[in-house]
């Protein structure tokens, strides 16, 4: 099981609590990836203050030790939270605004990645081409 090991990047603020490494190592086995440990996790900001108001965007990097032969590598993650204002927060909420944004991915991200692997992208290709 995962420790609670959370780093912040140099010029970060801090991450919250609740995200630390056993989360992440407890996401990952929903995902299906259960034979995967997460050593440590790296949070920082994945936009600037200000943007995304309706929201907070971490770009996490889990440290990954995976396998019974103890094979190591990275995972990178966007975790969306609520926002870090109260005020605001609490707005988000009452509007349900995750809830709809949740029920609109889990029907549109799994389309993307079977159009992905169908039709993957050289280095370099634009989306429009």
């Amino acid at each position: 099981m995962a420790n609670k090991d959370t780093e912040v990047e140099e010029g970060t603020v801090d991450a919250p609590d609740w995200l630390d490494a056993m989360l992440i190592e407890d996401a990952l086995h929903r995902l299906g990836d259960k034979n995967v440990h997460v050593q440590r996790v790296s949070v920082r900001m994945a936009a600037a203050a200000g943007d995304h108001f309706g929201s907070a965007l971490y770009r996490v990097r889990a440290h990954l030790a995976a396998g019974e032969d103890g094979a190591v590598g990275e995972r990178w993650l966007l975790v969306k939270a609520p926002p870090l204002a109260a005020a605001v927060a609490q707005s988000v909420a009452e509007a349900g605004l995750f809830r709809r944004e949740t029920a609109m991915l889990a029907r549109l991200l799994p389309q993307m990645q079977v159009g992905a692997r169908a039709r993957p992208l050289a280095m370099g290709q634009g989306v429009a081409e």
